[in-house]
């Protein structure tokens, strides 16, 4: 793969390739035209990508004439509607694998006419992927000679790293709402009812990700993005064991109402504490659930945001927590019907975990099978913060 993201390649980049004699293998494949039309060719251009995705990712380009796998010159092909092939291409992929990959094309123009095509795959942690394509239903990864198909014993292997990433981030999420409850928290918290949000790329778990601290913390400071929930002011970032972390205070600079924890592994952990503070006069307090609602879906695109300027890829799990809840509902104004209403009953709601593939999904859509959790509690079918059509309603 060329060391530069994809919309800063220059043919002068490419040319480096071919002067360095740069050999195709794990990351880099070069190809003279671009994948046909008929059914072989369309097979062959979605086992290519695939076997990046399956492996370690990698840049497929097109308009490169190679010899014995090492590049000799910049041909280039000629595309009359470059827009068309490039929907052409992304549509192939789109539709003929199986779970979907994370993957960008761009176009390079030479002259008028030719260009250079650079499909760029991003290495998957939730592999394998399939063809699937006219029934081929066969998986594949790459090796230094190219492209294989795996076997059983690769494909079981596969599996059970999926399987095993995604129990360590569920743990992850338990883990740390165990020591938050226990008060073991980065920072001193205020007690009693808090709402937890946690944001974890699946990177986190499934590399060696660890962002140096001074990177953290340049890229923290530069970023309204990282700040605690729920608040407009808070305490300069800190370097500190677990990375970097902010907080917002509770009448003295060492407990904190509101802290947000930028992990080294790339994960964020935001704690509120005042939002569902009880009532000093009543066990039954009632939750502003619209005001709730409204500021998660705002953090979480902040956050979101954050982790994209990292540059971590997708996809993120998130997970909304709220502790200490039972005897908690909501007032009666929030309601269009005569639910049967009833206060939450258990201690902890641990709200399901949602996925958000991309950078570019609209946040309250993914987000709302966890907020429905929170209105299920208390005896209502869903979130009526949200019309038919699934649209988000401002209040």
């Amino acid at each position: 793969m060329i060391a530069k993201k994809l919309e800063d390649i220059e043919i002068a980049d490419i040319n480096s390739l071919i002067s360095n004699s740069v050999a195709e293998g794990k990351s880099i494949e070069y190809k003279q035209e671009l994948p046909g039309g008929n059914d072989a060719s369309k097979k062959e251009f979605l086992a290519d990508v695939s076997s990046f995705s399956n492996t370690i990712g990698g840049d497929l380009i097109y308009g490169i004439k190679e010899d014995a796998g090492l590049p000799v010159e910049i041909l280039g092909v000629e595309i009359p509607d470059v827009d068309a092939e490039v929907r052409r291409m992304d549509g192939m992929i789109q539709n003929g694998l199986d779970p979907r990959i994370q993957y960008s094309i761009r176009s390079i123009p030479i002259d008028n006419s030719k260009y250079l095509v650079i499909v760029r795959v991003k290495q998957s942690w939730i592999k394998p992927h399939r063809v699937i394509f006219a029934g081929h239903d066969k998986f594949y990864a790459r090796g230094a000679a190219g492209k294989y198909s795996l076997d059983v014993s690769e494909l079981r292997e596969q599996f059970t790293l999926s399987e095993t990433v995604s129990r360590r981030i569920k743990d992850f999420r338990m883990e740390r709402t165990m020591e938050i409850e226990a008060n073991n928290a980065p920072i001193t918290v205020v007690g009693g009812s808090k709402i937890i949000l946690h944001l974890v790329p699946l990177e986190s778990f499934s590399t060696t990700l660890n962002i140096p601290a001074e990177k953290l913390f340049q890229l923290y400071s530069d970023l309204n993005n990282l700040r605690p929930m729920f608040t407009d002011a808070w305490f300069r970032p800190q370097i500190n064991v677990a990375g970097v972390i902010a907080h917002t205070g509770a009448g003295q600079k060492e407990i904190a109402r509101s802290y947000v924890q930028l992990f080294r592994n790339g994960a964020i952990e935001a704690v509120e504490t005042s939002i569902l503070a009880r009532s000093k006069t009543e066990r039954e307090s009632v939750i502003p659930i619209y005001v709730i609602e409204e500021q998660i879906i705002n953090y979480t695109k902040n956050y979101l945001n954050a982790l994209h300027s990292l540059e971590i890829n997708p996809p993120i799990f998130v997970f909304i927590t709220l502790t200490d809840v039972k005897g908690m509902s909501f007032s009666s104004t929030t309601f269009k019907s005569t639910s049967d209403v009833h206060p939450i009953r258990e201690k902890n709601l641990y709200c399901p975990e949602v996925t958000f593939g991309t950078y570019d999904e609209p946040v309250h859509t993914t987000l709302k099978p966890a907020l429905d959790l929170v209105w299920n509690a208390c005896g209502i079918s869903g979130s009526q913060n949200y019309d038919d059509d699934g649209n988000w309603i401002q209040h």
